[in-house]
């Protein structure tokens, strides 16, 4: 009883046969080189635009998020500096807007300003402190002085526009993303 149908020998065949077999399939026509090379060729093509797809659609996120996060931290920054002053320097007049902010919190002065297309807050004399981050520019800075009186109560109450427009910094097209914001935020102190 046989279980099982094994040769360790393969079947003699003819020499002539062996090498009919061996000339027809040992190698590829130019066609089939050919079609081989264009397959080759469309897989790569579509793997590399893949690719680059890829990196563009990551360079617009990061630079939506770094703009985004600097603009908020800018404006909540200048936020808490103005509610908590007990007097706004500049602007001086009513209704109108300047590039820079300066109030007085306890004794010290503040100051915010653009620079290089950064912004900077300055306190008294010292060195600035870089409040944005040298990955986004400052396109516009604005600071508006706004007065409400209360006839009632004979108080006036200053406010201030925060304005800022920021933007990646960067000079391929891809990663290009500005945002602008603002807010207003009330001194605290009676005026």
């Amino acid at each position: 009883m046989k279980i099982f149908n094994f040769q360790f020998f393969p079947p003699k065949r003819d020499p002539a046969e062996a090498v009919a077999i061996f000339k027809k399939s040992s190698g590829f026509t130019l066609l089939e080189l050919l079609i081989y090379i264009a397959i080759l060729a469309i897989i790569t093509l579509v793997i590399a635009n893949a690719f680059i797809i890829l990196n563009r659609s990551r360079g617009q996120v990061e630079a939506k998020n770094e703009v985004s996060s600097n603009l908020r931290f800018a404006l909540e920054k200048t936020k808490r500096d103005i509610v908590t002053a007990k007097s706004l320097v500049t602007p001086a007049v009513k209704n109108t807007a300047s590039s820079t902010l300066e109030l007085t919190i306890a004794s010290d002065t503040i100051k915010y300003f653009a620079s290089s297309s950064l912004l900077f807050r300055q306190t008294n004399t010292n060195a600035p402190e870089q409040i944005t981050t040298a990955k986004v520019k400052i396109d516009s800075i604005n600071f508006k002085r706004l007065e409400n009186y209360n006839a009632v109560l004979k108080k006036k109450r200053v406010s201030v526009e925060i304005s800022f427009t920021i933007s990646y910094n960067s000079l391929s097209p891809d990663w290009q993303y500005g945002s602008s914001d603002k807010t207003t935020a009330e001194v605290s102190a009676d005026l």
